[in-house]
C-alpha cells in the first residue's frame, strides 16, 4: 500500500539525545515519489534502528525512488553523522535525473558541517532556480534556509509553495512541518504559531485529516494549552479510536496535568503497540512511577539499566521502586551506587526523598540505626515530611530504643494536624514498654511520670476512636500500674468501658484474653471493696460488692472454666 500522507518522526540532536518531531510525507507532486506505509509504521512506533535498516534495503531495491536515500541522509544529518549523510544524499542524485532532493541535502550538509559559504551559495542557486517547482522540494529548501538562520527566505519559499498548490492540503502540512522543526532549533513561539496556522489550513481543506490535528495537539501540549490539545485529540479519536500517536500524545498530556491514571492508560496503549525507544521508555517509567505502578516501573527500569543506561535519575528510581516492591538488598545496592555517583559530582543535588528511601532500604535490610540517620538527613532538607517521624519511631522500636520512639512520635504529633489515633496508641505502648526497663523500674518518680503520660496518650485514642476497646483497655493497664494494689480502683471505668465494647462484638472466643483481663481486674477490685466493707461491718455494701465480685469472676470461668485464680476468688467470697 502507498500512503498519500502519513507521519514520520525526524529527530534533532540536542545534548546527545534526539528530539522527536512529526513530519508528513505525501506522494510528491512533480515527480512520482511514493512513500510506502512501513515508513509511517516504523516512525510512529519510534523504531529508528529498524527503519534505518529497512531504508538501506529499499534504497538498493527501488533504485528509481530517491525518498529512501534522502530520508536516510536526513536521519544521519540529524544524528551528526556527516559522512553517512553525504553518502546518502549522493545516492539520491544517482536515482533521479534532475531531482533537487540531493542538491538540497548536500547544500544543507555543507552549510552546517563543511564549507558554509559554499553551502549557502548552493542554497541561493536553488532558491533562484525556476525549474524547482515541486512543493515538497520547495518546503525542504525552506527548511534548509531556516536551519542556517535565513528565516526570511524560508518564509518566502513556503509562501511560493502554498500559493502554487492552494488546493492541496498536504502542501500546508509540509509547510507546518518545516516551522515545527525549526521551532525545535530556535525555541521560538512565533515559528510554532506559524506551524499551527498551516496545520489549521490542512484541517480546513480536509475535515477528516488526523495528522494535522495530532501536530496541533502536540504543539498546544508543549505550550501548556491543555484544554485545546485535549479537544483536538478527542476529535482524533472520533475519527480513529486506535490512533497510536493520539494515545501517546494524550498520555503525555495527562502526565503533565497530573492525571496519572489516564496517562498510564493511554501511554500503555502506545507502548503495547510497538517497541519504545530509550527516551520513550524513560518517559513511560515516570508515568508509571507517578501512577504508583511500582512493580511495572521497576521491571522497565531494570531493562533500561541492563541495556546500558547511565542515567542517574533511572538509578534513583530503580532504588525507589525496589523499596516500594520490598526488594531491599537490590534497592540498597542501587541506592549506594546512586549516592556514590552524586557525591562525586555534586552532593548538593541529593534531595530529601533520596535520604528517605535510603533510610527505608536500610531499615528493610535490618540496619535501623543507619536508617534513622538517613531519615533525619531527609528531615533536615524538608521538615514537612511528617511521615518520617513515624519511620524513625518504627526503626527505634525494632532497636528497643523506646525513648527515641516516643520522642519521634511526639515530633509527629507536634507538627501534624489531625494526627490519627494509631500514633497516640503507639506512643502510649512505647511509654508502657519504658516502665519495664530496669533503669526506670528502680525510679518510682520516673515510672509515675511515664505512666501518667501513657494515660493521656490513650485518652487521645479514646477521644478519636470512642467505639474501639483498645484505648480504654490500654488506659486501664496504665492506670492499673499507677495503682498497683488496686486500692484506688483507678482503672475501673476504663475496664468497664472496654469489656462493654468487647461484649457488644459478640465474639468471645476471638477476644477471650482481653475480656478475661477486664473481668479479672473488675472482679478483684470488687473483692477488695467487699473485704473492706467486711472489715467495716457494712452489711449492705458487703452484699453488693460480693455479688458484683462473684459475677465478674464467674464471667472469667465462663470463658476459662479451669482458671485457678477465678476459682480461688469465688471460693473466698463464699
Amino acid at each position: 500500500m502507498i500512503l498519500k500522507c502519513f507521519i514520520v518522526r525526524s529527530r534533532a540532536l540536542v545534548g546527545g539525545s534526539l528530539l522527536v518531531m512529526l513530519v508528513l510525507l505525501p506522494t510528491l507532486f512533480a515527480n512520482a515519489y511514493e512513500i510506502p506505509s512501513w515508513i509511517h509504521t516504523y516512525w510512529q512506533n519510534g523504531q529508528e534502528r529498524a527503519l534505518k535498516n529497512q531504508l538501506r534495503i529499499e534504497a538498493k531495491k527501488q533504485e528509481s525512488n530517491p525518498v529512501f536515500s534522502y530520508w536516510l541522509g536526513k536521519i544521519y544529518l540529524a544524528q551528526g553523522k556527516a559522512d553517512s549523510a553525504r553518502m546518502a544524499f549522493n545516492e539520491v542524485k544517482l536515482k533521479v535525473e534532475g531531482g533537487y532532493l540531493s542538491s538540497i541535502g548536500l547544500a544543507l550538509l555543507e552549510s552546517l558541517n563543511g564549507d558554509n559559504k559554499k553551502g549557502q551559495l548552493e542554497l541561493k542557486k536553488l532558491y533562484y532556480d525556476n525549474n524547482l517547482k515541486n512543493g515538497f522540494e520547495k518546503c525542504q529548501l525552506a527548511l534548509a534556509f531556516g536551519k542556517i538562520g535565513d528565516l526570511n527566505s524560508c518564509d518566502e519559499l513556503i509562501s511560493q509553495a502554498c500559493a502554487v498548490l492552494t488546493d492541496q492540503p498536504m502542501i500546508f502540512m509540509y509547510a507546518g512541518d518545516v516551522y515545527a522543526e525549526l521551532d525545535v532549533q530556535y525555541k521560538d513561539g512565533t515559528l510554532l504559531g506559524k506551524a499551527c496556522g498551516k496545520y489549521e489550513q490542512v484541517i480546513y481543506k480536509d475535515k477528516t485529516n488526523i495528522p494535522a490535528r495530532l501536530a496541533i495537539a502536540k504543539a498546544y501540549t508543549g505550550g501548556r494549552n491543555f484544554g485545546e490539545a485535549k479537544r483536538l485529540l478527542q476529535e482524533v479519536f472520533a475519527l480513529d479510536s486506535t490512533s497510536i500517536i493520539g494515545h501517546k500524545l494524550l498520555g503525555e498530556l495527562c502526565y503533565l496535568t497530573g492525571a496519572y491514571a489516564e496517562a498510564s492508560k493511554n501511554y500503555s496503549y502506545y507502548a503495547d503497540k510497538g517497541n519504545l525507544d530509550q527516551n520513550e521508555m524513560e518517559k513511560y517509567v515516570n508515568i508509571l512511577w507517578f501512577n504508583k505502578e511500582y512493580s511495572k516501573a521497576n521491571k522497565l527500569i531494570k531493562q533500561l539499566l541492563t541495556l546500558g543506561s547511565k542515567s542517574e535519575v533511572l538509578l534513583r528510581l530503580y532504588a525507589y521502586t525496589c523499596a516500594e516492591t520490598k526488594q531491599g538488598p537490590e534497592g540498597l545496592e542501587a541506592m549506594r551506587s546512586f549516592f556514590n555517583r552524586r557525591t562525586v559530582i555534586d552532593s548538593s543535588r541529593l534531595i530529601a526523598s533520596d535520604f528517605d528511601y535510603y533510610g527505608r532500604l536500610l531499615a528493610a535490610t535490618g540496619k535501623d540505626s543507619l536508617a534513622i540517620i538517613q531519615y533525619r538527613k531527609s528531615l533536615s532538607l524538608d521538615s514537612t515530611q511528617y511521615n518520617l517521624y513515624e519511620q524513625i519511631a518504627k526503626s527505634a522500636e525494632k532497636m528497643k530504643d523506646y525513648f527515641q520512639a516516643v520522642d519521634a512520635y511526639n515530633g509527629l504529633i507536634k507538627r501534624k494536624t489531625n494526627t490519627p489515633s494509631s500514633i497516640f496508641f503507639q506512643k502510649g505502648r512505647n511509654l508502657m514498654l519504658i516502665i519495664d526497663l530496669s533503669s526506670v523500674k528502680a525510679d518510682t518518680a520516673a515510672t509515675s511520670k511515664y505512666l501518667k503520660e501513657a494515660v493521656l496518650s490513650f485518652q487521645k485514642v479514646i477521644d478519636l476512636t470512642p467505639n474501639s476497646h483498645l484505648g480504654y483497655q490500654w488506659q486501664g493497664r496504665a492506670l492499673s500500674a499507677l495503682d498497683p494494689e488496686t486500692t484506688k480502683g483507678l482503672a475501673k471505668d476504663s475496664y468497664l468501658k472496654a469489656v462493654s465494647l468487647l461484649e457488644a462484638k459478640n465474639q468471645p472466643e476471638k477476644y477471650k484474653q482481653d475480656l478475661i483481663e477486664g473481668y479479672r481486674y473488675l472482679g478483684y477490685f470488687n473483692y477488695l471493696l467487699y473485704d473492706k466493707s467486711k472489715v467495716e461491718k457494712n452489711q449492705d455494701q458487703m452484699t453488693t460488692y460480693k455479688a458484683d465480685a462473684t459475677a465478674w469472676w464467674q464471667k472469667v470461668l465462663t470463658l476459662d472454666p479451669e482458671n485457678t485464680i477465678a476459682k480461688q476468688a469465688i471460693s473466698a467470697l463464699k
